[in-house]
């Protein structure tokens, strides 16, 4: 995604949880962001197009973050975990204005298409913390698997209403540590006293059936990553040996994505190759494609 067009979609998001989304204008939008009001319309169509790109950004970039905290290597199961928790925390007090605005203008109820978006969205989060608390504690677990996924979801989401609605300041890393220490009690307790469990896979099946719900393609997401990447390339006049390899790299992952079967090893290949090139000062837009083609190829395996 260009720089101008995330400008845009983060002044938006400012204007819209300050003044809400009818009440503000494309016009005003464009003179926040420095632009000309008609250059808007060469990145979104419509003011309703511009939301929708809102919300793909913005679950795309929490989804990410959450894939990639889960999928260290080099910690434990439970480590990751809180990993995990950790990174919700961090993003939920880095998104606030978003949150605020779908909080304040319910936009569910109107826009099918958003509407579809989020459950698909929250199904998959539902299904990336399940599989990781059946890692935390294995099979003897599974039966209550579904019940303390949803338990501890909402020890998360109520800790996140304290952070968005009275603006609370925690040490996030601590309170990530003290939920999985309290859904330990939890587990303990199940495991002990091995009640009848609520809810079963088939009660949950039409929640958990992503393939029931709208799959949002972050394709083209990824491409405009890649074509701002090479536009850095170029602004930065890095050597031209370095950047000639850094561009075909990312001409190769590009051309793949086009595929209609894309060819992971391709792209792992690609990718290993940029880890290899000195280029500090692409580093962090470098280490966000990773995370980004990780979390798009495949959630469990990744690149």
């Amino acid at each position: 995604m260009t720089d101008k067009k995330i400008r845009i979609i983060e002044t938006a998001i400012k204007l819209f949880a300050q003044k809400g989304f009818h009440l503000t204008s494309i016009q005003e939008i464009a003179d926040a962001a420095g632009i000309a009001k008609g250059s808007m319309y060469l990145y979104f169509k419509s003011k309703d197009d511009l939301l929708f790109s809102i919300y793909k950004y913005y679950f795309g970039l929490m989804h990410h973050a959450l894939v990639v905290a889960g999928q260290q290597d080099d910690l434990s199961p439970r480590k990751r975990l809180i990993a995990h928790l950790h990174t919700h925390f961090e993003k939920t007090t880095e998104f606030r204005d978003f949150i605020t605005m779908q909080l304040k203008e319910q936009f569910f109820e109107n826009n099918d298409e958003i509407k579809k978006y989020a459950l698909h969205g929250q199904a998959r989060l539902f299904l990336l913390l399940h599989k990781q608390l059946l890692e935390v504690y294995g099979q003897p677990f599974e039966p209550w698997a579904l019940d303390c996924t949803n338990m501890f979801k909402s020890m998360v989401t109520s800790y996140i209403g304290l952070i968005i609605f009275y603006k609370k300041s925690f040490d996030t890393r601590e309170l990530a540590v003290y939920l999985v220490d309290r859904l330990d009690d939890i587990v303990s307790g199940l495991l002990s006293k091995q009640p009848k469990p609520f809810l079963t896979a088939n009660e949950m099946q039409h929640f958990l059936d992503t393939e029931n719900i709208v799959d949002f393609d972050n394709t083209e997401y990824l491409l405009d990553e890649i074509v701002a990447l090479k536009e850095r390339v170029e602004q930065l006049r890095i050597s031209g040996r370095t950047a000639k390899d850094i561009v075909s790299s990312l001409q190769v992952i590009e051309e793949e994505l086009l595929k209609t079967e894309p060819k992971t090893i391709i792209v792992q290949g690609m990718v290993s190759h940029l880890r290899q090139i000195h280029a500090p000062e692409l580093n962090k837009k470098l280490k966000r494609l990773y995370a980004l083609l990780h979390a798009h190829f495949d959630e469990n395996r990744g690149l």
